[in-house]
């Protein structure tokens, strides 16, 4: 038990490591995962350091393993194929039978447009479940959701740290409405920058 209370291991690792071993390819095994491609490769920096090898290696396409990633090959897939048929095949997600809280983070505007659509969906397929929606400040909204505090956070977020996942659900468009008779504007409206890299 001792390797389980080391600084350095990360049991989420090993499935990192059981799906390089079975794809041969950080584009796919992170895929796989539902990661971006680098995390997926932080993930096997820190794979290399803890095992003091670089486990995989280019290889035209492919990323081969060492010998040191073949002798561990049998330990993780059977490790993974356990935790895939006895424990993950007893776990999924029931609708219709959980009970739990959904917390979600978003805007005022992300609870106008996206809340009703959601109560409904929970009332139909997941009735004993319920949403708690909370609003922070951005630079707390990555560390509630590594932590578990939220379960999902909905906006436009910047600057994704590596091992979340992001998905773009939809663009949308600004308008500029001024005033005709306004002297202090132009032919044109160009993009002004004011100290905020994301105006």
């Amino acid at each position: 038990m001792k390797i389980l209370h080391k600084a350095d291991l990360d049991l989420n690792l090993v499935a990192v490591f059981d799906a390089l071993i079975r794809e041969q390819s950080v584009t796919r095994a992170a895929d796989e995962l539902g990661m971006s491609q680098s995390a997926m490769s932080h993930a096997l920096k820190r794979l290399r350091s803890f095992f003091d090898d670089p486990l995989f290696v280019k290889t035209g396409e492919d990323m081969k393993p060492t010998p040191r990633a073949s002798a561990l090959a049998q330990s993780v897939l059977s490790v993974m194929g356990t935790i895939r048929s006895d424990l993950l095949v007893n776990t999924r997600f029931d609708a219709a039978k959980a009970k739990r809280v959904f917390s979600l983070c978003m805007t005022d505007m992300g609870e106008l447009v996206f809340l009703p659509p959601l109560i409904n969906a929970i009332r139909q397929q997941a009735p004993n479940c319920s949403i708690l929606t909370v609003q922070l400040p951005p630079k707390q909204i990555f560390g509630a959701l590594e932590s578990g505090n939220i379960d999902l956070a909905i906006g436009s977020l910047h600057a994704i740290p590596s091992g979340l996942f992001q998905q773009q659900l939809f663009t949308h468009p600004f308008v500029t409405i001024v005033n005709r008779r306004n002297r202090r504007i132009g032919p044109e409206l160009t993009e002004r920058i004011q100290g905020d890299p994301y105006c």
